[in-house]
């Protein structure tokens, strides 16, 4: 038996919040294989009028944590989230829960097939994954994770959807998740890999595309690709004064 944190960047997401928080209690209460669980909801900068609903709809639930930075950027609610959660593993989801809540069984399952020594991620790219993404978006989409792929090493082929992780893993690599942006996502996998975790990739279903999302395909990717020849540096010394000192 564990426990689970589920982590959800909020940036003046109040109705997307509302609208589907109950339903998430109510699934993770089902999960026999979870002794507790809690959802720790990491608002990056909402307006005030956004913080008031939101803190006043977690008020009163036990199993809910908000917490606040005025720092805007998803990374940065998602990594107010992780500095947060009290639980043996971590899952970051969006609030909008683009592939439903089954993917947090399906990463729980992966997780204890790989005995916690790997990052689960949720992937739009999975051979078996089922998805509803526009065209200009998915070759975005491909050309960025191939950079990463040949930049950092990584067998990925989608940096950006759930991630599962344990709470070790998070001790080891947290110092290294500095950006704001959605690029964090892909530092988590760069040094997820470096410290000698594998990375898992399970298929999705993303049938219902959310075409009022924040992220714009054409800035954010130019963004990203700056964002990965800039991480390089570092990545490189980290790699070399970990030497064979991988743990896994």
């Amino acid at each position: 038996m564990t426990t689970l944190s589920v982590i959800i960047p909020i940036h003046n997401d109040s109705a997307q919040f509302l609208k589907d928080y109950k339903r998430l209690l109510e699934h993770l209460s089902k999960l026999k294989e979870l002794s507790g669980y809690e959802v720790v909801v990491g608002d990056n900068g909402s307006s005030e009028e956004e913080r008031r609903i939101v803190e006043k709809a977690c008020f009163g639930e036990p199993a809910i944590r908000y917490v606040y930075t005025p720092v805007k950027g998803i990374g940065s609610g998602m990594k107010l989230g992780l500095a947060n959660a009290r639980s043996d593993i971590f899952i970051i989801y969006s609030v909008d829960f683009p592939f439903g809540f089954k993917i947090i069984d399906e990463s729980l399952a992966a997780y204890a097939e790989k005995k916690g020594n790997a990052l689960i991620l949720g992937s739009k790219k999975h051979a078996s994954s089922r998805t509803n993404i526009p065209f200009k978006r998915k070759v975005l989409s491909f050309f960025y994770n191939l950079l990463v792929s040949i930049v950092f090493g990584l067998r990925v082929k989608d940096t950006q959807g759930t991630m599962l992780l344990s709470k070790d893993m998070y001790a080891d690599i947290w110092p290294h998740l500095t950006a704001d942006s959605a690029f964090m996502q892909t530092q988590l996998c760069i040094y997820a890999a470096a410290y000698g975790y594998s990375l898992e990739e399970i298929p999705v279903e993303y049938l219902v595309y959310r075409s009022g999302s924040k992220i714009n395909p054409v800035k954010d990717s130019i963004r990203m690709f700056k964002d990965v020849f800039g991480e390089y540096k570092k990545y490189a010394e980290v790699k070399k004064s970990l030497g064979n000192q991988a743990k896994h």
